[in-house]
């Protein structure tokens, strides 16, 4: 039979897959941050042909950066909620992020 393991043997273990986990997550997070800057620099390359194409003509410039600009917020705004109020918002469920994701899709 093999030896019984310690306490601190499976503290290693924990250790090991925690930070494993946080390597994955920071790289997916380095990966989707990667994604969406080049998709907009793209929307920014293509701006002088829907500049000429589109019926907003320059204003759709404005939009888009307004758009992004927006876009920024959210993450930094979530991220103080968290730190602020801790007690007060608890995690988020996968109901609660369905609805939130509905919710978005309708806006638009």
């Amino acid at each position: 039979a093999p030896p019984p393991t310690t306490t601190m043997e499976n503290r290693s273990v924990v250790h090991r897959r925690s930070k494993t986990s946080a390597a994955t997550t920071y790289a997916l997070f380095l990966v989707f941050g990667i994604g969406s800057w080049v998709t907009i620099n793209a929307l920014f390359t293509e701006l002088p042909y829907l500049v000429t194409r589109a019926p907003e003509g320059w204003r759709i410039a404005a939009l888009i950066s307004l758009t992004v600009q927006a876009a920024n917020l959210g993450p930094l705004l979530y991220m103080a909620l968290r730190r602020w109020a801790k007690h007060r918002y608890p995690q988020i469920t996968g109901a609660d992020f369905a609805a939130y994701a509905t919710y978005a899709i309708l806006v638009l």
